[in-house]
């Protein structure tokens, strides 16, 4: 595949966990047990694209494995536990601005490289 196609699929996996994570801070404990699924579906797929896609990613752009790429490695893992984070505490705004810390910061390391 090429390397925009990655691209394509790492985005659509990060709006898919960005959607997932914002309807669990939305609805919290009142969601049903469908809408419950609906989410942990769309954020296991939404992980499973992400990762694919960044490992595909580096290979095509023979990268290697920087340290960049190892600090995004730590941010996915963190939000991969957001879920279960939210549902112990629920903590919408804290929650929302932590995921928004995460994906800014995820989104400059890819950019700028810096390590």
């Amino acid at each position: 595949m090429p390397y925009t196609t990655y691209g394509m699929l790492h985005l659509a996996g990060v709006f898919g966990v960005l959607l997932a994570l914002g309807a669990a801070a939305a609805f919290g404990s009142q969601a049903d047990a469908a809408t419950r699924k609906r989410n942990t579906m769309l954020h296991g797929i939404g992980m499973l694209l992400i990762f694919v896609a960044g490992f595909g990613m580096l290979a095509k752009g023979g990268l290697g494995f920087p340290g960049w790429a190892i600090a995004k490695l730590v941010i996915f893992l963190v939000v991969g536990a957001l879920p279960m984070i939210m549902r112990k505490r629920h903590a919408p705004a804290a929650m929302t601005f932590l995921t928004l810390a995460l994906v800014i910061l995820a989104a400059w390391l890819a950019h700028y490289r810096p390590f």
